[in-house]
C-alpha cells in the first residue's frame, strides 16, 4: 500500500519494514492535508491511466509520482511554503525553489507556405 492510499483510509504505513505509522488525518496540518489530498487525486489519475511508476535503472520504482505539468508549479510552491520541502537530484539538495515570471528561451511561429504563382 502506497503512502498516499493509507493517508486517505487514515491506515498504517510501513517504512522499510521496520517502523509502522499509522496516518491521521489530523496528525497534518490543514496546509500539508491540502496537499497530500491533491497529492492522492494525482495518484488516483495516474492509476486510472496506467501507470505503474518512473523506470529508474531500468527497473519500475512505485515511489514516485509525476505531477501534471498544469498543476506542478502551483504544487511545488504550496510545498515550498510547508517549509519541508526538499527536491534531490544526483548531485544537489534543494529546499526552494523560485519560479521567474519570464517568457520561455525557445520561440518560433509555423506559417503555412504560399502558393508559388504559375508563370
Amino acid at each position: 500500500m502506497s503512502f498516499l492510499q493509507a493517508y486517505e483510509k487514515e491506515m498504517t504505513f510501513m517504512v522499510n519494514k521496520q517502523h509502522q505509522f499509522t496516518l491521521l488525518h489530523d496528525s497534518f496540518s490543514m496546509e500539508i492535508q491540502e496537499i497530500l489530498t491533491e497529492l492522492a487525486a494525482i495518484y488516483h489519475t495516474s492509476q486510472l491511466l496506467g501507470a505503474n511508476g518512473i523506470q529508474v535503472k531500468g527497473k519500475i520504482d512505485k515511489r514516485y509520482l509525476l505531477l501534471p505539468i498544469d498543476r506542478s508549479q502551483s504544487l511545488v510552491e504550496k510545498m515550498n511554503r510547508t517549509g519541508q520541502f526538499i527536491l534531490t537530484n544526483q548531485t544537489h539538495k534543494y529546499r526552494y525553489l523560485t519560479f521567474k515570471e519570464t517568457s520561455l528561451p525557445l520561440t518560433f511561429t509555423v506559417q503555412k507556405p504560399r502558393n508559388k504563382a504559375s508563370n
